[in-house]
């Protein structure tokens, strides 16, 4: 097992990253879609299809490859796919909306390419979390609580922080790079410990 605070503090700021980028995605899509029940619906099933996905991939890859190192590396493409939201977002909307598969559609396929791999990403985060700390069978029911209240705390946290704070004074593109540097920090940080004995 590995100390757990590096690891819960990692769990915190994915969960934290996750629920911000939905936020900031609502205003990646307004300009093109408004801000209509179809877009909120299209960012709220996606994430959640993204969280399903991720708790799967996650938990595969916990029992496949149970080290620190697994973790950085899924921190760190959770990063690469927050960068590639505000590289990618004109010419996917574009894209869509010149194909125009109807005003249901439209923005439920901007965010399936724009945050679903985000979501998947930053979900697996979690089950790779827990089955680093697991010592003893007899304790996976309390370290599987403890670490995704960990993650939902996050998750409360990035979404005051990110429309009270982060969308008014950094904007959207900058939030999403600030988001993306965070976790490439927090991968490189968790590789270092992983080099620990």
């Amino acid at each position: 097992a590995v100390a757990s605070a590096p690891i819960l503090g990692t769990v915190f700021l994915s969960g934290g990253v996750l629920l911000g980028v939905e936020i900031a995605a609502s205003r990646v899509l307004a300009p093109f879609f408004g801000n209509s029940l179809f877009v909120w619906a299209s960012i709220i099933g996606v994430i959640l299809g993204g969280l399903a996905a991720g708790y799967w991939l996650g938990g595969a890859l916990a029992d496949r490859y149970p080290s620190a190192w697994t973790l950085a590396a899924v921190v760190a493409a959770g990063g690469v796919a927050v960068l590639a939201i505000p590289l990618l977002d004109t010419p996917v909307i574009e894209w869509v909306l010149a194909w125009d598969p109807g005003a249901r559609l439209d923005p439920v396929l901007c965010a399936v390419v724009l945050f679903g791999p985000m979501s998947v990403l930053l979900s697996a985060v979690g089950p790779v979390a827990v089955r680093l700390q697991v010592q003893a069978v007899r304790r996976v029911g309390r370290v599987a609580g403890r670490t995704f209240a960990i993650s939902t705390a996050g998750s409360i946290a990035g979404t005051f922080v990110t429309a009270f704070w982060l969308i008014p004074e950094l904007g959207v593109e900058q939030l999403l790079f600030f988001a993306a540097a965070a976790l490439f920090g927090t991968a490189a940080l968790g590789g270092l410990a992983g080099r620990l004995p």
